[in-house]
């Protein structure tokens, strides 16, 4: 799948991005509730993210988060898949 990434090239370019305070979003579930925080350039860049994947003309196409691309080292999960249906 390729990401395209319009929506953080219209934060940075109308100066929306704000100093990276985070290393990543963090994925935690609180009892049967899951929380996603992050920092806005996380929350950008997981827009661009779902968009590409809702673009996406193959249904099954999905898109893996870990510590190596966007999530945390800190994160309860480890890894999220996400999935086009």
């Amino acid at each position: 799948m390729n990401i395209e990434y319009k929506m953080t090239e219209y934060f940075k370019d109308n100066n929306l991005l704000n100093e990276k305070t985070t290393n990543g979003l963090t994925v935690q579930k609180d009892n049967e509730t899951i929380i996603i925080k992050g920092d806005t350039q996380d929350l950008v860049e997981l827009a661009d993210i779902l968009i590409s994947l809702a673009k996406d003309n193959d249904n099954g196409a999905h898109i893996h988060l870990d510590e190596n691309t966007l999530l945390d080292d800190n994160s309860q999960y480890k890894n999220v898949i996400i999935e086009k249906i």
